[in-house]
């Protein structure tokens, strides 16, 4: 009986300072001005040309919840649950093209914030689909468009 309660009093403890590593990744990542709750779905490629599809959300990856910090001309987009200090994906601002912006729909509705707004997007050859929530989808679209054209000099 004794080992079962120190077995169970490890178990909280690691579970308590994984919690704790986490809060803390999170607040390092936020610090100062420029980070926003921005979850993100990637379209799965299409197995017969490996290009993403364009056919819809059923493609679609999950969505992953994250952080977006902006610095400078990049965004860059870190996994909420995870311990990387790296980010996941770099979006440079001269290479994302907003093509249009949406409510969730369908099961997305349970998956994202009742106020979320979806922005769809591409960053290259790749189609990205950003969701932001209230305010922060008219931040992240000025940020978008505020950028200066390319005029190749």
């Amino acid at each position: 009986m004794r080992q079962l309660e120190v077995g169970a009093l490890i178990v909280v403890v690691l579970l308590g300072c994984a919690v704790a590593v986490i809060i803390t990744r999170r607040n390092y990542l936020l610090r100062g001005s420029g980070g926003i709750s921005l979850a993100l779905r990637a379209a799965a490629p299409d197995l017969t040309s490996g290009r993403p599809s364009a056919s819809g959300a059923s493609t679609q990856s999950r969505w992953a919840l994250g952080l977006g910090r902006f610095n400078g001309d990049e965004l860059r987009w870190y996994r909420l649950f995870g311990l990387a200090i790296k980010p996941r994906y770099v979006l440079h601002r001269s290479e994302i093209e907003l093509t249009s912006r949406r409510a969730p729909q369908g099961p997305e509705i349970h998956s994202l914030p009742a106020d979320a707004v979806i922005l769809e997007c591409r960053h290259g050859q790749q189609r990205l689909e950003l969701a932001v929530v209230g305010t922060a989808a008219t931040g992240l679209s000025s940020w978008l468009e505020s950028a200066a054209p390319d005029v190749g000099l």
